[in-house]
């Protein structure tokens, strides 16, 4: 079980652990806090790019659709400019390099990340920048010749300044439970919502589910709110059994994508969100699931870039392609985008 999968048990099914859960939450809350007060009162430097930055963040932790959200948006601005994502790399071993550096389609999802590396394959034509120090990776992508910088996961990254702040939240669970990590999933203080351009509530199953989000949100901002889902790209496999496995934060999502087009799971793996199965593990599930009667292994593009091209399974692989599309103030998206760029 995952550590996000525990603490949600804890969370439902623990009286005495949800009060040991929020008692561990109010130190990192303070300091949330006390950070955020530093920056509004400019006691902490912030750097100032001579090119426009947009930041594409959250305040929840995992799962919000951000990701599918920055390729949307890149790959709609590149069409006019030359556009630069610059993401962390967060869990690889670039995450906490020195000095950032530009990535190629022919990188280690190991050495770069899993989403800085799916970011660069579908989008050639961007060039994508992983390191801690963002303010750094803006220097050298203005080098590279950048017109416009992609912050992702730009909230908490105040370093940087920004001209417009885009934050991805999930419908079915907007202010992420109410509380800080680890009572709930909180990494920000829900009234930073104030300072945002526009919110994107992502995974809307319906327009009533996206209104009854929209009135919550409605009582802490005045941003404009847009709603989206996934839709699956490419390939179906209806009737088809089929094996599962991922590691994202939110797993169940990919499953409900799996019977969306018409695929019968008959097993699954999961892990912790970008984490590696292995050669090995995936082997034996794959002898598994065909004694079962599985056709297939279903993944994430996520978890696809991270398996070695020369891997040979009983079952074959493939990726479950997926977008982002807007469904709900489409009005209010087409305004906020003619007037931002």
């Amino acid at each position: 079980m995952s550590i996000e999968a525990l603490l949600e048990q804890i969370i439902l099914k623990s009286p005495i652990g949800r009060g040991v859960l929020y008692l561990l939450s109010l130190p990192y809350a303070a300091a949330v806090k006390i950070r955020n007060l530093a920056y509004d009162l400019k006691l902490l430097p912030r750097k100032t790019s001579p090119i426009p930055v947009v930041s594409i963040g959250n305040i929840a932790a995992g799962g919000t659709g951000k990701t599918p959200f920055v390729h949307y948006l890149a790959r709609e601005l590149s069409q006019k400019r030359k556009i630069a994502i610059l993401t962390r790399g967060y869990r690889s071993k670039l995450e906490h390099a020195a000095q950032p550096k530009q990535i190629t389609e022919k990188d280690c999802a190991t050495v770069c990340g899993d989403e800085p590396l799916l970011l660069k394959k579908l989008l050639p034509n961007v060039d994508v920048w992983v390191g801690k120090r963002r303010d750094i990776s803006s220097d050298l992508a203005l080098k590279q010749g950048a017109q416009l910088l992609l912050l992702d996961d730009g909230m908490q990254y105040r370093k940087l300044r920004r001209q417009c702040e885009i934050v991805c939240l999930d419908a079915t669970d907007p202010l992420a439970k109410g509380y800080f990590l680890p009572r709930g999933m909180l990494r920000d203080d829900p009234k930073r919502l104030k300072q945002a351009n526009i919110l994107i509530l992502n995974n809307c199953r319906d327009e009533k589910h996206f209104e009854q989000a929209c009135a919550l949100l409605k009582t802490i901002t005045q941003a404009p709110i847009v709603g989206t889902r996934l839709k699956i790209d490419g390939i179906q496999f209806s009737g088809e059994k089929v094996a599962a496995f991922c590691a994202i934060a939110k797993p169940h999502r990919f499953l409900e994508s799996l019977k969306e087009c018409g695929a019968e799971v008959i097993s699954q793996r999961f892990k912790e969100d970008h984490r590696t199965f292995s050669p090995q593990e995936l082997t034996l599930y794959a002898q598994e699931a065909k004694q079962l009667g599985a056709k297939y292994l279903l993944c994430t593009e996520k978890d696809f870039i991270k398996l070695s091209s020369s891997i040979n399974l009983e079952l074959p692989i493939f990726p479950l392609k997926t977008e982002i599309e807007i469904v709900y103030g489409r009005e209010e998206w087409y305004d906020f985008y003619q007037k931002m760029f």
